[in-house]
C-alpha cells in the first residue's frame, strides 16, 4: 500500500519516466505541448516539476479484520448466554477498548494507504463498540430501540458498500453482507428485546468472525509471500487483481485523479 503526497519542487530537474526507473514517482504534469501564451511559462514549468511521491505502508486490513473477528467472537458468546449479566458488561468495555482502538487505527491507516472503502468500513465499525457501552450506561438497560434503529441503518450502509465489490472482490463483499445481517439481527433484538433475535445475532456473529478471520489470514500470508496463497476472491481484469499482478507504472496511472492529489470534487 502506498500513500500519494503531492510535492512541488522548484529547482530539481524533471523526474525520469516512472515506467523505466522504478523510483515510485509519477509525473502529474505534461512534459510536452506547453500553452502558447508565454505568460503561462512559469506555471507550466512548475507543473512539469510536480511529482507524486509514494510512501510505502503496511496493509491495515489484517489488523482491522482480526479485531473485528475477535469482537464478534466475544459478542457471539455473550448473545448465546455464555456469560453472566455482570460479565456481559465487562465484555462491552473490552469491546470498546481492545477492539475499537485497533479498528480505528486501521481506519486511519486505510485512508493513508488509499483504501477509502475499507477505511470507511472500519471507521464505522470502530464506533459501534463504544456506542454499546454509552447506551447501556446511560439507559441502564441491555436493549435500546434507538440503538436498534441505528444498527439497522448501519446494516443498510454496509450492503451499499458491498455492492461495488461484488464484481471485483466478492469475498470482501460477503464479509460485509454477513456483517450487515449481524447488525440487522442485533438491531431487531434491541427493538423487540426478543431472546430469539439475540440468539440469531450470536449465531450470525460466529459466521462473521470466521469469514473475517479467514480473509485476514489470507491477506497476511499474501503480504508475507508477496503472492496469493489462500484464495481471496479477486476477479480477473479488475483493479484489485492488478494490485498484485501488474507493474508499478500501470498501478500508478490513475494517481493524479485520486484524493489528496486532485482538486476538490
Amino acid at each position: 500500500m502506498r500513500d500519494p503526497r503531492a510535492v512541488t519542487t522548484t529547482d530539481a530537474p524533471p523526474e525520469p519516466d516512472p515506467a523505466t526507473d522504478g523510483s515510485g514517482r509519477h509525473e502529474a504534469g505534461p512534459r510536452h505541448g506547453r500553452a502558447g501564451d508565454r505568460g503561462d511559462t512559469t506555471r507550466d514549468e512548475a507543473l512539469e516539476r510536480t511529482s507524486i511521491v509514494l510512501r510505502a505502508y503496511a496493509s491495515p486490513l489484517p489488523l482491522g479484520l482480526f479485531a473485528f473477528a475477535i469482537g464478534n467472537v466475544l459478542l457471539a458468546v455473550t448473545h448465546l448466554g455464555g456469560f453472566s449479566q455482570q460479565d456481559a458488561r465487562v465484555v462491552m468495555v473490552m469491546l470498546a477498548t481492545f477492539i475499537a482502538l485497533p479498528q480505528f487505527l486501521a481506519a486511519v491507516l486505510g485512508f493513508l494507504t488509499r483504501e477509502p472503502l475499507v477505511a470507511t468500513l472500519l471507521g464505522l465499525l470502530a464506533v459501534t463498540w463504544p456506542t454499546d457501552v454509552v447506551v447501556q450506561e446511560y439507559t441502564g438497560a441491555t436493549t435500546s430501540a434507538p440503538r436498534g434503529v441505528l444498527f439497522c441503518a448501519l446494516a443498510g450502509v454496509l450492503v451499499l458498500m458491498a455492492i461495488p465489490g461484488l464484481t471485483s472482490k466478492p469475498l470482501f463483499s460477503v464479509v460485509l453482507i454477513s456483517a450487515a445481517l449481524r447488525f440487522v439481527a442485533g438491531g431487531v433484538y434491541d427493538i423487540t428485546a426478543s431472546a430469539t433475535w439475540m440468539r440469531i445475532s450470536g449465531i450470525v456473529a460466529i459466521v462473521v468472525a470466521a469469514l473475517a478471520a479467514y480473509l485476514a489470514t489470507a491477506l497476511v500470508i499474501e503480504d508475507v509471500r508477496h503472492r496469493t496463497v489462500l484464495p481471496v476472491g479477486r476477479l480477473g481484469g479488475t483493479e484489485s487483481r492488478s494490485a498484485m499482478e501488474a507493474g508499478l507504472a500501470e498501478q500508478t496511472r490513475s494517481l493524479p485523479h485520486e484524493a489528496g492529489v486532485r482538486a476538490q470534487l
